[in-house]
């Protein structure tokens, strides 16, 4: 399995998961978004912290995906 970052701005992460078992190789974009930032919030630490609630979540899409789950575990 490896993930792709096909593109990342403050405000979108998106990936793509490549499962290759088998021979066979399987894949599925993941998206996760924030609203844009005010304006005062615009600093590192603030910008840190909301990287890693959109990095936390996009990562916890990908694993409660159904059919992530079922590529692979399936024998």
């Amino acid at each position: 399995m490896w993930v792709t970052l096909r593109s990342i701005t403050d405000e979108r992460y998106n990936v793509r998961v490549t499962v290759q078992k088998k021979g066979a190789s399987r894949l599925k974009d993941y998206t996760t978004e924030e609203a844009p930032s005010a304006e005062e919030d615009r600093n590192p630490p603030v910008m840190a912290q909301r990287a890693y609630r959109m990095t936390n979540r996009l990562i916890e899409s990908i694993l409660g995906d159904p059919e992530f789950q079922k590529v692979i575990i399936e024998p």
